[in-house]
């Protein structure tokens, strides 16, 4: 973000698939919040009615950090997740690849802020 940016700022970004918003917005230190249509997802929106004077339901079920592109080219976030696939289940912190939330059909909604941290504010 240039210096003279305005601070906090909201942009609403339309007519991207989950990829190509992921690809332009994400960078290493910022933070990512999805939604998404998962009963864990429902859950925890539905509880932050309790937030809001109106009693609206959340938009926001996950946050995750995004790290940065690996020697691999791919990017990867850091998060705390619950995830279970057969006979594995993960839980706590891990590292997937942020190709992960390129599901529109799960990942509904995507959001990524930008702290306007320089590489020398990351170490």
């Amino acid at each position: 973000m240039p210096p003279d940016a305005p601070q906090n700022q909201t942009l609403v970004v339309t007519g991207l698939t989950n990829s190509e918003f992921l690809e332009r917005y994400a960078q290493p230190g910022r933070v990512g919040l999805s939604g998404g249509i998962t009963l864990v997802d429902k859950a925890i929106c539905r509880a932050q009615r309790h937030l809001d004077q109106e009693e609206q339901w959340g938009v926001w079920s996950h946050a995750f950090f995004f790290q940065g592109r690996r020697q691999d080219g791919q990017h990867w976030v850091i998060e705390s997740d619950l995830q279970i696939h057969r006979k594995h289940i993960q839980l706590g912190v891990q590292e997937n690849r942020m190709a992960k939330y390129f599901d529109e059909k799960l990942y509904t909604t995507l959001a990524v802020l930008d702290f306007g941290l320089t590489e020398a504010l990351q170490c």
